[in-house]
């Protein structure tokens, strides 16, 4: 990914978490409520379930 491009993802992104629809959506992440257990970040989902963090992938 050029330099550009990855200036037009952010932006891209950006742009959509501004929307009412992304700010409803119960299944990103930065939607959900945190807590911290055990020193770890860990999400609660709309039903009150726990989600741990388990990955994450970088293209290049």
């Amino acid at each position: 990914m050029s330099h550009s491009s990855l200036n037009f993802y952010i932006k891209q992104d950006h742009e959509k978490r501004k929307t009412r629809a992304y700010s409803k959506d119960i299944g990103k992440y930065c939607n959900m409520k945190t807590t911290v257990f055990e020193d770890e970040q860990v999400y609660i989902c709309h039903d009150g379930r726990e989600l741990r963090h388990i990955n994450t992938e970088k293209k290049e």
